[in-house]
């Protein structure tokens, strides 16, 4: 078929310039040539998705037998601290036990000196001023929120394995990333952090954020960016799968899967991913010149 030829490259240099002047008359053949390119870009982005799921739900099952053990070890380690603890119990109270033999044999009612019961002295209670009262009142440490919750925030987040290969491209292209959300309303403190390099900010305040339904899509697509600009690249796809059908979100959904793919190393899945979207959307020909 001339247009799978023309497309795929493999018709000669005069069967192009021939073809080329067809398009240009034949405006029916332009409109099949166009929806040829769009079913296979979509046949594409199809068969690249099935496989990226079917790897999530796999690294979900890896995950999920990588906490069991961790659990069991968990147990085991507890276990056996238990074991030494009571065994160092154990044995300091048997020569304290034992030491009573080494006592000399007292008489009947004879009282060693160094045992013989003494009076104690009358304490004599101390006056305190007012002052002395005050200072010795235990001081009740500051039990109030921390406004900064961001460190706690990040220690709370489990790690992920990035690959180091793309780290450099995505440092610099995603600097100073612009959302696709109006910086106003209950977004402007979010999308300010996000264009200021500052994800554990922007993930507080998406925390605090109290929202509608209406508003879950824009909620899904902050929260998955952020986890990407945290080096997060699994716990974001969460939230970009069902951005795919939505006909507003589905282009930044497929460009953040791109990074996904790119932090994990994965970069045949992100170069299949890049092929859904359109030419010229945010970086992707740079993305492009960096995986040739």
């Amino acid at each position: 078929m001339d247009i799978e030829s023309y497309l795929d490259g493999s018709m000669a240099a005069d069967e192009v310039a021939e073809f080329e002047k067809r398009l240009l008359l034949d405006a029916a053949l332009r409109n099949e040539l166009e929806q040829f390119r769009a079913l296979k870009s979509d046949l594409d982005w199809h068969f690249a998705a099935k496989d990226v799921a079917a790897a999530a739900v796999l690294r979900g099952q890896l995950e999920a037998r990588r906490r069991r053990w961790s659990r069991l070890l968990l147990v085991a380690l507890l276990v056996f601290l238990a074991g030494l603890v009571a065994y160092w119990l154990l044995f300091q109270e048997g020569p304290a036990q034992g030491s009573q033999l080494d006592n000399p044999v007292l008489e009947k009612n004879q009282v060693p000196e160094s045992q013989s019961p003494s009076i104690p002295e009358p304490s004599i209670p101390q006056k305190t001023t007012p002052q002395e009262r005050t200072e010795k009142i235990p001081i009740a440490r500051d039990l109030s929120p921390n406004k900064n919750r961001s460190d706690d925030l990040l220690r709370d987040l489990p790690k992920e394995e990035v690959s180091e290969q793309f780290l450099p491209l995505f440092e610099r292209l995603m600097k100073g990333f612009s959302p696709s959300v109006p910086e106003s309303g209950q977004w402007s403190g979010i999308v300010r952090s996000i264009r200021k390099n500052a994800p554990e900010s922007a993930m507080t305040e998406l925390k605090r954020l109290k929202t509608n339904t209406l508003q879950k899509d824009t909620v899904a697509y902050l929260n998955a960016l952020t986890e990407i600009m945290l080096k997060r690249p699994s716990a974001a796809e969460s939230n970009l799968y069902p951005l795919l059908e939505n006909e507003k979100w589905k282009n930044e959904a497929r460009y953040l899967l791109v990074w996904a793919y790119l932090l994990r190393g994965e970069d045949e899945t992100a170069s299949s991913a890049l092929k859904a979207l359109p030419d010229g959307f945010r970086e992707k020909r740079a993305i492009l010149e960096a995986l040739k």
